[in-house]
């Protein structure tokens, strides 16, 4: 899995301040908050195999999480509040296209393929002041947004320039000129 694959998905007909920003990637990867657990805890710390093997074995099609960090300044417990804001929003917009908080379809919804994926919430400072409404709202819009994304799992190599494909015969200054001479 790549843990920096989450890409800002693009949302439009948002009239009212955006309550969060969301990125997404059509593929299992993991989330930001993953990420920097990853990179804090050595290779020897007992409980990252259990992470790692758990992260192995899900099935969900649907991978998501809604974080709010710290640049958002208000006291843990109101950041917890925005999250679950967040989660409930998310979860209703989802019922709201039959789908289930996991990305299967529900049962006795119309029959079509499940959401796949990952999504990351990152609430905003606006979200203190979002009605749930709107927010429901804005959900739906992402949740349009996640279904009309096409982006390809794998990314696409792009293309190099002409004379820089290898790092060592790249002409870096006067040593390497000299060198290609």
């Amino acid at each position: 899995m790549e843990p920096t694959a989450l890409m800002p998905l693009k949302v439009t007909g948002i009239s009212t301040p955006r309550a969060f920003s969301i990125t997404y990637r059509n593929a299992p990867v993991y989330a930001m908050t993953a990420r920097a657990w990853i990179d804090s805890n050595s290779m020897s710390n007992p409980i990252r195999a259990y992470f790692e093997k758990r992260w192995a074995e899900r099935k969900e099609p649907l991978w998501w999480c809604a974080v709010t960090f710290k640049t958002v300044r208000s006291p843990k417990t109101i950041r917890s509040s925005m999250n679950r804001r967040m989660r409930f929003a998310f979860i209703e917009s989802l019922r709201k296209r039959g789908y289930a908080k996991d990305g299967n379809r529900l049962p006795g919804a119309e029959p079509g393929p499940p959401l796949t994926g990952t999504v990351q919430f990152l609430g905003l400072e606006t979200l203190l002041t979002t009605k749930m409404d709107d927010l429901v709202a804005q959900m739906d819009r992402a949740l349009q947004g996640i279904i009309d994304n096409k982006r390809p799992s794998p990314r696409s190599p792009k293309p190099q320039k002409p004379g820089k494909q290898h790092w060592g015969k790249v002409a870096w200054g006067r040593a390497a000129s000299e060198e290609a001479k």
